[in-house]
């Protein structure tokens, strides 16, 4: 049985050296436990100011998931980019950005399951 593992950190890092080590280590923990990891990339912040520490850590994310040849999770910083609007306190989604979070993850999984 296919046991995917949604995995969505890091809006709250800025160290891209610690956060590789971190998500490496969870990755590592989510195969040990015989499951499927998929990480997606963070979610925009629209008041990231002039350092985007997503855009930083999402280059991480895309690393280690090719390094480790992981089934790429969603794109929640592209789409939220695309979408300000969706994020209540510059963040945290609205309801209709709930909603496309959790399409965009069934998209990204849906390979499992082919």
């Amino acid at each position: 049985m296919v046991v995917p593992v949604a995995i969505g950190i890091g809006s709250n890092d800025w160290d891209p050296v610690a956060f590789k080590a971190e998500l490496t280590a969870l990755v590592g923990k989510v195969r040990t436990a015989g499951k499927i990891p998929v990480v997606a990339r963070m979610p925009y912040r629209s008041d990231s100011g002039a350092v985007d520490f997503q855009a930083r850590l999402n280059l991480v994310v895309d690393e280690v998931t090719r390094e480790l040849g992981l089934l790429p999770g969603p794109d929640l910083y592209g789409w939220f980019r695309a979408h300000p609007e969706r994020l209540t306190d510059h963040l945290h989604m609205d309801d209709r950005g709930a909603v496309e979070l959790m399409r965009l993850w069934v998209e990204a999984a849906a390979p499992l399951y082919d």
